[in-house]
């Protein structure tokens, strides 16, 4: 058991830009009542893509916002305060994951 709120949503990773943290077939969960803090990996949605992403939340020394994958191979994403305010949407952050038994 682990803590959440009634709004939290599960999924299972389909691709592998988190790697080697959370593999592809690992259910992530998701509290969108939990506030990011840097170092937690958090679910956006980048509207003019209409694409979800998930990455480790981080402060630009500058202001606003980098998203780092845990894969090398995958791009940050930096966006400035006003980006991050107009442009994306905080789904939330990850409260735990699990890795389904594999036979």
């Amino acid at each position: 058991h682990f803590p959440c709120s009634l709004h939290s949503i599960a999924f299972s990773m389909r691709d592998k830009s988190m790697e080697p943290e959370i593999l592809s077939g690992d259910i992530v969960v998701i509290d969108p009542q939990i506030e990011p803090l840097p170092g937690d990996l958090v679910l956006i949605r980048v509207i003019h893509a209409d694409t979800l992403v998930l990455r480790k939340y981080s402060r630009a020394p500058a202001g606003g916002v980098v998203l780092l994958p845990t894969n090398p191979l995958w791009e940050e994403i930096r966006l400035t305060s006003q980006e991050w305010e107009a442009d994306v949407r905080l789904i939330g952050v990850m409260s735990e994951r699990t890795t389904p038994r594999r036979a």
